[in-house]
């Protein structure tokens, strides 16, 4: 799948690539945050200076684990709103808005929060990616 993702993308003239992890802080359906954790790995690819493809894997630590293919736009660098995909056995859409920051010139903090649309669930999550 990820190779599929490389080889669509692969004629873009912007080409940057971000490999990150991210995990949960809040989610509203938290009884005991030792119950239900959350950690992805993602990758975003820049197709445009605005545009990004994303996937990922999520693992939960109640189950089931997900893979995600969304995209990303940024309307005001570095403000984004996302859309995703979570492919599991009860899949589930999120739409979320985040913020970037720039710790170095390759190494960012990612702000998002997100709302589930299946699970009627919001989350706040937070991230640190490396840009190549």
């Amino acid at each position: 799948m990820l190779g599929l993702f490389f080889f669509c993308t692969a004629s873009s003239g912007y080409g940057q690539l971000r490999i990150g992890v991210g995990m949960d802080l809040f989610k509203t359906d938290f009884n005991n945050i030792a119950e239900k954790n959350q950690i992805g790995i993602k990758a975003n690819y820049f197709l445009v200076r605005n545009f990004v493809l994303t996937t990922g894997y999520e693992m939960w630590s109640s189950g089931p684990n997900s893979i995600v293919l969304g995209g990303r736009f940024y309307p005001l660098n570095p403000v984004f709103v996302r859309f995703r995909g979570l492919l599991r056995n009860n899949s589930d859409l999120s739409l979320g808005m985040g913020y970037v920051k720039s710790l170095t010139r390759n190494w960012k903090m990612d702000y998002t929060g997100d709302y589930y649309f299946n699970e009627g669930e919001m989350g706040i999550r937070v991230g640190i990616a490396y840009l190549f």
